[in-house]
């Protein structure tokens, strides 16, 4: 949000070619942090038990192979990104902002891969705290150095776009360190680092639980490139207004996930200790949290889209152009009290296979049809794309609450 707020005050152009160069990033880094989901479940297990070694076995393959994917995605983004960006159909105007930008964050965003997966380790050890103070210094610092680069006050001129790249790796790599001091701290840290000290069956669970949840992220970050590839057919402002409704939806959306990774940590502990009914219980409570984080957004945003809006951009055209799909969709956030819930709380449980199952049909049999359908079919535009989000939204509530009431995540060996 502060990094939209920033770059909002650049222009449409400035905020489609950051837009372009985070739906390319997303696209590999969403995948990669998945596998930590399997991590994740894999230690809330581990600690439900007790058994903290081999919690230290899956915290050293979970690093470890995002070290290596992370490696790849570092090299793939410093020699690819004008191809990259040119073939998802930029202009040439926002790909020439959007190439040092892109590389930039290539360069640095093995901090984020590394955030996102020590962050999900010591989620499923209990300690949802020290993820919440990273993100804080992340956001102070993303928002105190953007802004002095941004607007000139100390630095060199002309940074643009740029300036809010090196604002938030710096951030990055900064939350990365705090986050590897608290590892570093926790039962999870392990007692070598040695590669030929990994347990192969570590890795492998590691793999087979977060595989689907890897799969489940790149088919939902492939959804969402294509969406983003219409979006940028509709020209430079109707894209920015298509990327900026997503940040004030992401309030509702990030605090439904915050309930989501709570279930999690607590279901897989409950199945490491053996209390399945507890674990449902859990699940439960943390649904109707969620319920109690939309609501209260939710209306606001049917009430007042446009002076949201003008909260991260001063380009009237963007705002007139976000203000319908923005309201729509404050109708549709509270189904993200299920959608995004349920779903963490059974991949908690290991249950990825059958998420990655619901993932599919809701982005890929749901979404990316009603989306293309109305938004060039129907001419209804992005208004069309972002109606595609309230259908997944519905449809991944559908199928996670069927998969719950089942009760067969109840039962899964890991």
């Amino acid at each position: 949000m502060i990094e939209t707020a920033l770059i909002g005050r650049l222009g449409a152009e400035s905020m489609s070619a950051a837009g372009v160069a985070n739906e390319l990033s997303y696209f590999v880094i969403a995948p990669i942090s998945a596998f930590s989901v399997g991590g994740l479940a894999l230690v809330a297990r581990a600690t439900g038990r007790n058994d903290f070694a081999d919690a230290q076995q899956v915290a050293r393959a979970v690093l470890l192979l995002s070290l290596t994917l992370g490696l790849v995605f570092m090299v793939l983004m410093l020699t690819s990104a004008e191809q990259l960006l040119f073939l998802i159909g930029a202009d040439a105007g926002v790909v020439a902002i959007g190439v040092p930008y892109a590389q930039w964050f290539g360069a640095i965003h093995i901090g984020s891969i590394f955030m996102l997966s020590i962050s999900n380790l010591v989620r499923g050890a209990g300690d949802t705290r020290s993820p919440m103070v990273a993100v804080i210094l992340q956001a102070s610092i993303t928002g105190v150095i953007g802004y002095l680069l941004i607007f000139n006050v100390v630095g060199p001129s002309g940074l643009g776009v740029l300036a809010i790249a090196v604002a938030g790796g710096l951030a990055r790599i900064v939350g990365c360190g705090y986050l590897l001091f608290v590892l570093r701290r926790s039962p999870l840290w392990p007692e070598s680092w040695r590669i030929e000290g990994l347990e192969l069956g570590a890795l492998r669970r590691v793999v087979k639980t977060g595989g689907p949840a890897a799969l489940e992220e790149a088919l939902k970050a492939g959804g969402k490139l294509i969406l983003g590839i219409a979006a940028i057919q509709f020209g430079a402002v109707a894209y920015a207004a298509y990327r900026i409704v997503g940040v004030p939806i992401s309030i509702t959306f990030l605090a439904t996930v915050g309930m989501g990774m709570a279930a999690a940590t607590a279901v897989g502990q409950c199945l490491g200790a053996n209390r399945p009914q507890l674990a449902q219980r859990y699940a439960v409570a943390a649904v109707l949290g969620g319920f109690a984080c939309t609501v209260g957004p939710g209306v606001v945003i049917l009430m007042i889209p446009a002076q949201l809006l003008g909260v991260f951009t001063t380009d009237l055209d963007v705002i007139r152009a976000g203000e319908g799909p923005l309201r729509m969709l404050g109708a549709a956030v509270m189904f993200n009290a299920v959608g995004n819930v349920l779903p963490a709380a059974l991949r908690g449980a290991g249950d990825t296979r059958a998420m990655m199952m619901v993932g599919f049909v809701a982005i890929w049999i749901a979404r990316l049809p009603v989306a293309l359908l109305l938004a060039f079919g129907g001419g209804l535009g992005i208004m069309g794309l972002w109606m595609g989000h309230a259908a997944e939204i519905i449809v991944r509530s559908g199928g996670a609450y069927v998969r719950f009431r089942s009760g067969k995540w109840q039962h899964l060996r890991l």
